[in-house]
């Protein structure tokens, strides 16, 4: 069950990244959201936050779950809690 868990967990990261591109390649650059996720960026390495890590795996390259989770932060906050609700429902079992 926990791996069908983690399979869960990169399905939504690559739905939120495909989302966020998605945006970008529509038309012109759109400043609030690059914005949105530079600054997202730069509060989730000041905070050490790392999505895998969060939940409970170490994926051995640096950077990459932090990355990932401000795609999902930068995309909103009720995004991102509806993200993070699956993940601690998904690590309570």
């Amino acid at each position: 069950m926990e791996q069908a868990g983690f399979i869960f967990l990169i399905a939504i990261l690559v739905e939120s990244a495909v989302e966020w591109l998605k945006e970008l390649i529509k038309g012109p650059l759109q400043w609030p959201r690059i914005l949105a996720l530079g600054l997202a960026l730069v509060l989730l390495f000041i905070l050490d936050l790392d999505i895998f890590v969060l939940a409970g795996r170490d994926t051995g390259v640096p950077f990459l779950g932090t990355f990932l989770l401000a795609l999902v932060v930068s995309r909103g906050a009720g995004y991102a809690h509806e993200f993070l609700d699956r993940i601690g429902a998904w690590r309570k079992g």
